[in-house]
């Protein structure tokens, strides 16, 4: 359409560039960091599913000390479809009835939510035009991530009723 030159494996990489450069100043997102701890410790299996790449996504994920945090990662991967949330329940070995997914984007809650997993909404500024999208396919939804022991509670109580 508009007539552009550049191979698009070159505009790929340049974006990328950016990205990194963008990700080594971003901070945590308020309260995720205990909010994972305190998971983790409650026995909970954490899974990070990303579309970012791992060369964008371990870097950050490891300056802010969550990387190690989770039990598998799942990088460059689009989650606006059923098929990747199958795939990685068989892999963990769990129903994608026994998970729980937290989502701030609306194509990834609603393609977790047709898999048949729960879905822990997020309020995020950069995605702000669709939260109450996202809030009405929730099941649970949080403004924040600050009260780690209520949302840890809400997530147990939401994780082991049965669907």
């Amino acid at each position: 359409t508009y007539s552009v030159d550049t191979p698009f494996d070159d505009i790929l990489r340049d974006i990328n560039k950016q990205l990194i450069g963008h990700y080594k100043t971003v901070q945590q997102k308020s309260g995720a960091l205990a909010l994972l701890s305190a998971l983790k410790k409650a026995g909970f299996i954490l899974v990070l599913a990303t579309a970012s790449g791992e060369d964008i996504a371990k870097p950050v994920l490891s300056r802010l000390s969550m990387w190690e945090l989770f039990d598998f990662h799942y990088c460059n991967i689009a989650k606006s479809k059923p098929d990747i949330f199958y795939k990685i329940a068989g892999d963990i070995g769990v129903k994608t009835d026994e998970c729980c997914i937290a989502e701030d984007t609306l194509s990834s809650a609603k393609g977790a939510k047709s898999a048949g997993l729960k879905i822990i909404g997020v309020r995020d500024d950069i995605t702000r035009t669709y939260q109450g999208d996202v809030k009405d396919v929730s099941d649970l939804y949080y403004m924040s991530l600050n009260n780690t022991d209520g949302i840890v509670n809400d997530i147990k109580n939401l994780c082991l009723q049965p669907v």
